[in-house]
């Protein structure tokens, strides 16, 4: 029993390190870790361990002076920790419990705005030190002053390989920095390699896919290639009114 106690009480002393490192590592990370184990247990906890201390050391001090500024007296935190250890017992835990008795509000509402003060902080540092969507794709398909993007990706699809092309509408990046899926408008498919018919074939084997938006999973993409169409272009034609063009690398074109 007081082992589970104490277990309790370092969970509760660290938990705004653990706060701080969730927000600092839960958005946008770099590459999936290559062990979940090695990231949580022993970097993430020495990284929870280190902000906790700093935390907790921060915060104590800002208490101090409120208090000291207002004439206020300061929530006894080493009294909730030893309760919450079970220790009770001669005088250390009575005055625990009169301690504790006497500010039960500002004790919770200490723990309470720490946790949110660390997730708050380690999203803050992740934002800042991070490379920008940590994925290239981010930038390709998110640059500024383009009208239009025209995306023209291969996927395979059983056995055979399919060219889409569309107008990018959204898209999803993965924690790793690939491209997990796009959504495209005005698209079209075309199965590869393409042989062309007998007859004429006026948009050379590109068959248009019915619907408002064509979802297009990238699990088994291999190349990607970026159109952007600028608002000082042709606009009396569509893009996509015209053949739509092969892909014949991942670089933006312009």
């Amino acid at each position: 029993m007081g082992l589970s106690l104490s277990v309790l009480v370092a969970i509760i002393l660290a938990l705004p390190g653990v706060a701080f490192f969730f927000g600092l590592s839960r958005l946008h990370r770099a590459n999936k870790p290559t062990n979940p184990l090695d990231q949580h247990i022993s970097a993430g906890l020495a990284v929870s361990i280190a902000a906790a201390l700093v935390l907790h050391a921060i915060a104590y001090a800002g208490l101090m002076l409120v208090a000291h500024a207002f004439d206020t007296p300061i929530p006894d935190i080493r009294s909730a920790l030893l309760l919450l250890a079970g220790k009770v017992d001669g005088d250390d835990g009575v005055k625990a419990v009169a301690s504790v008795v006497a500010s039960p509000l500002q004790i919770v509402v200490y723990f309470t705005s720490l946790t949110f003060l660390g997730v708050r902080l380690g999203r803050s540092a992740n934002k800042r030190f991070r490379k920008p969507r940590n994925a290239d794709f981010y930038e390709l398909l998110h640059p500024g002053g383009v009208t239009l993007i025209l995306l023209t990706v291969d996927v395979q699809v059983g056995s055979n390989c399919y060219l889409y092309t569309g107008i990018a509408d959204e898209f999803s990046i993965g924690p790793d920095g690939s491209l997990n899926r796009v959504v495209l408008r005005t698209a079209f498919r075309k199965i590869m390699p393409y042989t062309p018919p007998d007859e004429a074939d006026p948009m050379g084997g590109w068959v248009e896919i019915p619907g408002e938006f064509c979802v297009v999973q990238l699990r088994s993409c291999n190349t990607v290639n970026v159109d952007y169409w600028y608002s000082d272009a042709d606009e009396t034609k569509p893009p996509l009114a015209q053949t739509p063009s092969t892909p014949s690398d991942a670089s933006p074109q312009g």
